[in-house]
């Protein structure tokens, strides 16, 4: 719920998010119209979708283990549903920033090597990457070792 206030508070005031866009890439960016600046922030608001997705995963992850299902099947492939769901969210912002840059730098005098390739990636971004593809590999291993207690179980 906060990300989202601060989602609104960052977007509502367009003259200082524009102004420290423009700071920070050293161009003029007054003469972004306003159809652009609601572009950038509908591309911003695109990454709630998967963000609600790993929320949601996170929900039903907690609940399995709240019943009592920790080392079982069904809580390792909603882990692995979070983990894809993560790093779908991240590379949706990281694609994402470059589209709002693109679109909130058109019309400023900003050369295109600076509206391309400011900002690619951030350390934020491959430490979050990680993160989720250790998620991942995590719930692979729950799950098999799921599957071996299973098997195990119906020999003895």
């Amino acid at each position: 719920m906060t990300g989202l206030l601060a989602f609104v508070w960052r977007w509502s005031d367009r003259a200082t998010l524009l102004g420290n866009a423009g700071h920070y890439l050293n161009a003029d960016l007054s003469g972004t119209t306003q159809a652009e600046y609601v572009w950038a922030a509908i591309v911003s608001v695109g990454n709630w979708i998967p963000l609600a997705a790993a929320g949601y995963c996170m929900w039903r992850l907690c609940g399995t283990y709240l019943d009592g299902r920790i080392f079982t099947v069904d809580a390792a492939v909603w882990m692995r549903r979070l983990g894809i769901a993560g790093l779908v969210t991240q590379l949706y912002a990281i694609v994402g920033r470059r589209i709002i840059w693109w679109i909130l730098t058109s019309h400023g005098n900003v050369p295109l090597g600076t509206r391309l390739y400011t900002e690619v990636m951030v350390p934020i971004d491959l430490s979050t990457i990680l993160f989720f593809l250790f998620v991942i590999a995590i719930a692979h291993i729950f799950k098999m070792a799921a599957e071996i207690a299973d098997d195990n179980a119906r020999i003895v």
